[in-house]
């Protein structure tokens, strides 16, 4: 069996002929949902670090720590996770019916 070679020209009439003639409102959401989930992600790693060195590494120094700054932290932390599964669940839903509607059409 010979593997085919890469074709550009068929990958443009997807992208240009189907996607942004038929989905284009839909391609713009979901592009921007997968920068939301990525940007998630990344605030989510670098929160961690952020949230030992300030709150968590002083609390263990004190002899009667205050939580209040650290319950803060950890709900703005909830936050940038529910964003980031939020805007994951929406654009994976919205790809699946793109796909469904594409399979159906085919059929």
């Amino acid at each position: 069996m010979a593997i085919k070679k890469f074709d550009k020209n068929t990958l443009k009439r997807l992208f240009f002929d189907y996607i942004l003639k038929y989905y284009k409102f839909r391609f713009i959401i979901v592009i921007i949902l997968v920068i939301a989930t990525a940007l998630a992600s990344v605030a989510s790693s670098l929160f961690i670090e952020n949230l030992i060195d300030d709150y968590i590494s002083p609390m263990l120094k004190d002899s009667t720590p205050i939580f209040t700054p650290l319950l803060k932290a950890l709900s703005v932390m909830a936050i940038i996770y529910m964003v980031g599964v939020v805007s994951n669940y929406i654009y994976q839903r919205m790809m699946s019916r793109i796909a469904q509607r594409n399979i159906e059409s085919y059929s």
